[in-house]
């Protein structure tokens, strides 16, 4: 497991990123959703996990504040919004209970339920942002399964890569403690969310394909995160 800690850290460890798969290939005609490329330029997309409550929206807000050619995607949900979120940007929140059963799998890549409510990425969404000549790279909030999801959605296109980072937490008291902060669970859910951040912590500890921040200072993990991201484009775009 790759671990990157501070602001120096991050752009040290480029060199372990993956991006033999980035090329650029001009694509004509009109094609499927499954099989639709992005040829303007060669792109990143930024598939960000970790536990409930370990910092991610924080992380994600400060990375898009640094670059505005970073877009994020909004995944879907069932769950109501809460006190702060924007509907849009945090979450796109449908009120059809039925919504995710009648995408298109091959547009609906991820699919999960997390306490009782469902959550979900659209291809679409996604390829909507990458097209975007202000874009540079696509930010996702998904899980280890949901990156896993996103590289197979977009294997066979040369022209994105896509980076898994993992923002994890030093200990169980210190996620006890972030939860409880928030004041947005009852303590039934909050055992449940550590019960998971711990599952998490453990499976991430068994893959290589994961570049993670310990986030001991938001503002100092944050900016990490984000030098990292721009010397991945860096490295994405070279001729």
């Amino acid at each position: 497991m790759k671990r990157l800690i501070t602001l120096g850290l991050a752009c040290s460890l480029l060199a372990a990123c993956d991006v033999s798969n980035v090329g650029f290939r001009q694509k004509q005609g009109r094609e499927s959703l499954e099989n639709q490329q992005i040829s303007q330029s060669r792109k990143a997309i930024f598939v960000i996990s970790g536990a409930s409550g370990v910092g991610k929206d924080y992380m994600i807000k400060i990375v898009l504040a640094e670059d505005k050619s970073l877009l994020k995607a909004a995944n879907h949900t069932t769950r109501d919004q809460r006190p702060g979120e924007k509907a849009g940007f945090d979450y796109i929140y449908e009120k059809d209970a039925d919504f995710f059963k009648r995408q298109d799998p091959s547009d609906l890549i991820d699919h999960a339920g997390n306490v009782g409510k469902e959550y979900g990425i659209l291809k679409s969404d996604i390829l909507k942002l990458l097209a975007r000549k202000d874009c540079s790279g696509v930010i996702i909030n998904a899980d280890l399964n949901g990156l896993d999801n996103v590289r197979k959605a977009f294997k066979n296109d040369p022209n994105v890569t896509v980076v898994g980072i993992l923002i994890d937490f030093r200990d169980e008291s210190v996620l006890r403690a972030r939860l409880k902060g928030r004041k947005t669970e009852t303590p039934e859910q909050i055992e449940q969310r550590i019960k998971w951040g711990m599952q998490l912590k453990k499976e991430a500890s068994k893959r290589n394909d994961l570049y993670v921040f310990v986030n001991d200072d938001a503002t100092e993990t944050g900016v990490a995160i984000s030098a990292f991201m721009h010397s991945v484009l860096r490295e994405v775009n070279k001729e």
